[in-house]
């Protein structure tokens, strides 16, 4: 079994992915990778490379936290609907309510609503 030079298995796998071959008679392609520019493009740069676009994007991240108490909660019902009316869109919310049991040993009941918006 000959060894390989690491060299080789190189120039192998790159020659799949650059192409410097262009046979007699053959057009140079703009499709897929090569080493060498497009034909009629002076600034040395693939042509889908100047009509991409550029993308960019800021997000802010806020946690808004209340005492629980019923000024708590007015605060946040106050807030939401202000938020709302500023163009924020509600993606999901969690409500949950606790009943305290009758007299001191009754148990608790505790229900929880989850509303969330399916997609993106």
């Amino acid at each position: 079994m000959a060894k390989k030079s690491p060299g080789n298995g190189l120039r192998e796998v790159s020659s799949i992915f650059l192409s410097n071959n262009v046979e007699e008679g053959q057009k140079k392609t703009v499709e897929g990778f090569s080493s060498e520019p497009a034909e009629g493009n002076t600034q040395g740069s693939h042509p889908a490379e100047d009509e991409r676009g550029v993308e960019e994007s800021v997000s802010v991240h806020k946690r808004v936290a209340y005492v629980n108490t019923e000024d708590g909660q007015r605060g946040m019902r106050r807030d939401l609907f202000k938020y709302l009316e500023d163009g924020y869109q509600i993606r999901s919310m969690t409500l949950r309510k606790t009943d305290k049991g009758r007299g001191s040993g009754g148990p608790e009941k505790r229900e929880e609503v989850i509303i969330f918006v399916k997609g993106p």
